[in-house]
């Protein structure tokens, strides 16, 4: 069966639009929200880790963080073997907006999934899933990609 990979550019849009909005929603931009995201995913991070994860330009992701942490909603971390090393992570107060932020999402994606059956349901979950192992596997930025898929930088 062919897959119309049209709908999945059109659902990113989508659903980058939402994200948009819920962004602007709380005075932060689409990156800020993605470094938060990211940040609730692995816990802590370097920039560099961040770099990779999210594609932001390091020259960007410098002051997109010193924002974060002049709102309190991200902290530094000094690595204590090598003090030249910051690790960056959630404070309790980013916590709460990345689960506010969630909650907010899923209420607004919850209506499109009520007119599925459960089996719809189902395969659409194993083949999300799916999906987003391959992308995570891809690692933009270090060389690998998904067959025919996103290229590496």
């Amino acid at each position: 069966m062919q897959v119309p990979l049209h709908l999945l550019t059109q659902l990113a849009f989508h659903l980058l639009a939402l994200k948009g909005v819920l962004a602007q929603h709380y005075h932060l931009t689409l990156r800020e929200v993605q470094v938060l995201g990211v940040l609730a995913m692995v816990g802590e991070a370097v920039l560099t880790q961040l770099h990779r994860r999210t594609a932001i330009p390091k020259s960007a992701l410098t002051s997109l963080v010193d924002r974060l942490c002049a709102r309190s909603l991200v902290e530094r971390r000094q690595d204590r073997q090598d003090r030249r090393r910051w690790w960056l992570c959630l404070t309790p107060q980013g916590q709460r907006l990345v689960e506010r932020l969630q909650q907010e999402e899923a209420n607004l994606l919850a209506p499109l999934l009520e007119g599925l059956s459960e089996e719809e349901r189902r395969a659409l979950q194993r083949a999300l899933e799916a999906m987003t192992l391959r992308l995570a596997q891809a690692q933009p930025g270090r060389g690998r990609h998904v067959s025919g898929g996103l290229p590496g930088k």
